[in-house]
């Protein structure tokens, strides 16, 4: 999502009235980054979707929710395991050859939010507040106990920073 607005606002930026940014980031993936991408992408598409939630789960859960919440880690491995091969390597060819929009943020004009939980380790707070302090005017919310899946780890406290920034007037 993060990665689709970004480029939204390249392509788009006279009709961006805002921005939220969830656990994502403006830069490209360094090279083993990518590498790991488009191997995944291929190995889905010989293998299956079998060892994807294996693969994943544990870096897009926070570690509360690992401990806390096995049904989320559980609604996970059911979504995963049904989604399309196809799909996932196209998403993972997708992000492995997004270009670095870093230069970009400091020329957004409009009110952004960056939120992010405090356990993402795909996407880490530091990484969110280098953002914000690069696009001017922009907030960060750091949701507690949520890894990189934020507005499903705490939907409530996702939704009530994501509904106070939108109830300031903020957007136009």
């Amino acid at each position: 999502g993060g990665y689709a607005a970004l480029a939204f606002a390249a392509d788009f930026p006279e009709r961006l009235a805002g921005l939220v940014l969830a656990d994502s980031r403006a830069g490209a993936d360094a090279p083993p980054g990518r590498e790991g991408r488009l191997a995944m992408a291929e190995r889905v598409m010989t293998e299956g979707t079998g060892f994807v939630a294996e693969s994943m789960i544990p870096k897009l859960l926070g570690r509360t929710s690992h401990e806390r919440r096995p049904e989320l880690r559980a609604w996970l491995e059911r979504e995963i395991a049904t989604a399309s091969p196809a799909g996932i390597a196209a998403a993972q060819r997708g992000m492995a050859e997004r270009p670095d929009r870093a230069d970009l943020l400091p020329r957004l004009t409009v009110p952004a939010l960056i939120l992010v939980g405090e356990e993402d380790e795909i996407t880490p707070p530091e990484e969110s507040h280098r953002m914000a302090r690069a696009i001017p005017g922009a907030r960060t919310a750091v949701l507690p106990e949520a890894g990189h899946l934020a507005s499903l780890e705490r939907p409530d406290a996702f939704n009530r920073a994501l509904d106070e920034f939108l109830r300031e007037g903020s957007i136009s």
